[in-house]
């Protein structure tokens, strides 16, 4: 199973109902891809201008960038530096629309609780995010929801909330990628734990 297999394979678990959004997309890039760049849909994704006019549609990396977008569009994914939030708190508003998607609340005054008790000072750069990520991770997974980020070898995070049977209902080929490396992009899968394991208590 190639990269562009897996990322097909994944979209309707990501993008959900939402899903067809990319394959009209992906035609309407094909058809007219002047016309489409200037639509502006793959800024969404946030890569550069002077970027746009090199990325080709059959390409994984012109693929991902239109699943990117859609996702940030529709708020399915959460961008996040690897040093953390820009805005204190935006990880927490993320999950609670997610969570409002699925038709179910989150109060997140269990994470205020949490930074009262620890000396926030004492955590080095990129910890303190990692270490929201377990804190709401354990919680949701608690609830039969899997945090997840679509790894892309960067120093960043795209973040994805997937309903827990989902999660697991992904074969092995699409959650942990081919046994080599292919040409071009490759991508990854990784829940919270993977990202938090290092992470001292």
């Amino acid at each position: 199973m190639n990269n562009l297999e897996r990322l097909h394979a994944l979209i309707p678990m990501l993008l959900e109902e939402d899903a067809p959004q990319f394959t009209e997309a992906l035609e309407r890039w094909r058809e007219d891809p002047e016309k489409f760049l200037e639509e502006g849909l793959l800024e969404n994704s946030g890569i550069g201008k002077e970027d746009l006019a090199e990325l080709d549609p059959e390409s994984e990396q012109g693929q991902i960038e239109i699943l990117l977008a859609i996702a940030e569009d529709l708020a399915y994914t959460l961008y996040l530096d690897w040093q953390g939030e820009e805005s204190e708190g935006d990880f927490e508003i993320w999950v609670e629309g997610r969570m409002r998607a699925f038709g179910e609340s989150f109060d997140s005054t269990f994470v205020e609780d949490w930074k009262e008790q620890v000396d926030l000072d004492s955590l080095q750069r990129g910890e303190y995010i990692r270490h929201k990520f377990r804190l709401v991770g354990d919680h949701l997974a608690g609830r039969g929801y899997m945090l997840i980020d679509l790894d892309l070898f960067g120093d960043d995070y795209r973040l994805f909330l997937l309903r827990k049977a989902s999660w697991e209902s992904i074969f092995k080929p699409v959650q942990e990628g081919p046994d080599e490396e292919e040409e071009g992009l490759f991508f990854g899968l990784k829940p919270y734990t993977e990202l938090t394991k290092d992470l001292k208590s």
